[in-house]
């Protein structure tokens, strides 16, 4: 799995460095929803591979200035333990960017802002639960490939006063119609894989 995900972002980087495109909008007003699958590494011996789903959006403020907002719910079996744990985990978060452009077809952006993550881990039919407070910081470029296809390739660093992670992260849209695009997406840190298929509505 490792290998595929690697395989997977490279031939996105490709995409990015390579194709060229007729000058095209690239949209900062949109909303996306998507299934999320989740490849954890607990402890490497454990195994935690949730699902779920997340709703996130952009909102384009004036011509450099956005901001973002979104949810994320996923909730699985870690398996392997001496006794069965489901592990629930809900994170929200909110936030402002800025963006620039690059060439017709590409514009680089960075972002930050809070986040929120509620935990529950339930145990014998005992619930315990951990609220964490962080933020964010997340810096991508994001490319009109063709008329109907665009991709996203960002790197984000995501902070708590617990832990912190760094992911990599890359999406392509093939839209259809006038408002909707169908993607796929894929990313990875240290301890985490995950793929996406996304639904995105452009307003």
């Amino acid at each position: 799995m490792k290998k595929n995900f690697a395989i997977s972002i490279a031939a996105v980087a490709a995409l990015f460095a390579g194709a060229n495109a007729q000058a095209v909008e690239i949209s900062w007003d949109h909303l996306e929803a998507s299934y999320i699958a989740s490849d954890f590494e607990v402890d490497g011996v454990n195994k935690y591979e949730p699902d779920g789903f997340s709703l996130k959006g952009l909102h384009e403020l004036n011509s450099n200035v956005f901001t973002t907002f979104g949810y994320q719910s996923i909730a699985g079996e870690i398996e392997g333990a001496q006794e069965k744990t489901d592990k629930d985990i809900n994170t929200f978060h909110v936030g402002l960017g800025f963006k620039s452009v690059i060439n017709p077809t590409m514009q680089w952006y960075i972002s930050g802002g809070v986040l929120r993550s509620e935990i529950d881990n339930e145990v014998a039919g005992s619930t315990t639960s951990i609220d964490e407070k962080g933020y964010f910081i997340e810096s991508g470029l994001r490319k009109q490939f063709t008329q109907s296809v665009q991709g996203d390739l960002f790197f984000r660093n995501s902070k708590y006063s617990s832990d912190s992670e760094t992911t990599i992260e890359a999406n392509i849209f093939h839209r259809v119609g006038s408002t909707f695009s169908l993607g796929f997406g894929v990313s990875k840190s240290e301890n985490i894989n995950t793929y996406q298929v996304l639904l995105k509505y452009k307003y």
